[in-house]
């Protein structure tokens, strides 16, 4: 064989080991390696809130506008209308200690469960509820849900304030009435919250202080895709065993507004 012929045949041997593919089978028997020591505590559950009008993304995410849907994790966003739909897996309410803007850290002082609460708070003449150490509790309403985007449901947080307690309250009315019938003894028994399928959009809403947008959500289909019910379920449990992470931060603003909701 020729030194021209050698080269040649060479360069065929390179070709087709670059050209070769991994299977399915190769990487299933790999799943999850290099994830090992990645705890959903170095991670936390994603959390999903609603762009106001100076939330700072508006000038680092292309074509965000006030009233889109934000997932902050991967700075994703989708218009208010026609909005999302989502599987609700759990819910629970806290209670968030902060300090005043501008004097503390962004992250909560403390966290309160309803039963742990502090009972010397009072509202103050900026419509806080103070502690007698100075700083103020809000009340967080948190939806976790699984977002139906794409082939793949996401794992996220809903944590409604202020103003969208009204909204999360009326969802968890809708929530708690739905029932299914027993076909064995007849009875009507609560359903799964994720039994059902809702849409989140988003609505302006204004009073004298200015405007915002607020949530809107509405019934959609009844959950029939067992996958999406065994995943929910999935999530469900896990948020039981304490497994995921909510890490609350105070919402930025920008500079020149001294918040980001007018209540």
């Amino acid at each position: 064989m020729t030194q021209k012929q050698s080269g040649a045949v060479t360069k065929k041997a390179e070709q087709a080991v670059a050209t070769s593919t991994i299977s399915l089978a190769d990487v299933l028997k790999l799943a999850g390696a290099g994830q090992e020591n990645i705890t959903q505590e170095d991670k936390g559950t994603p959390r999903v809130s609603i762009l106001q009008q100076m939330s700072p993304e508006l000038d680092s995410i292309e074509n965000a506008k006030a009233g889109m849907i934000l997932s902050k994790m991967d700075s994703k966003v989708w218009p208010g209308t026609p909005g999302i739909k989502v599987l609700v897996c759990h819910y629970d309410r806290v209670y968030l200690e902060w300090q005043d803007r501008g004097t503390g850290s962004n992250a909560p002082v403390n966290i309160f469960h309803p039963k742990d609460r502090p009972n010397d708070a009072v509202r103050g003449a900026d419509g806080k509820m103070r502690l007698s150490n100075g700083n103020y509790l809000e009340e967080s309403g948190n939806f976790y849900v699984l977002i139906l985007d794409g082939s793949v449901p996401k794992p996220a947080i809903i944590s409604m304030k202020g103003t969208q307690l009204k909204a999360a309250r009326s969802w968890n009315y809708s929530l708690t009435n739905e029932f299914i019938q027993d076909p064995n003894t007849k009875q009507f028994v609560p359903a799964p919250t994720f039994y059902r399928i809702y849409n989140l959009s988003t609505l302006k809403t204004q009073n004298d202080k200015g405007s915002w947008f607020i949530w809107s959500i509405s019934k959609d289909e009844i959950l029939e895709d067992l996958g999406l019910f065994e995943a929910a379920a999935k999530f469900h449990t896990s948020i039981k065993k304490g497994e995921q992470v909510i890490k609350y931060d105070r919402e930025e603003i920008k500079e020149d507004s001294s918040e980001d909701i007018p209540f």
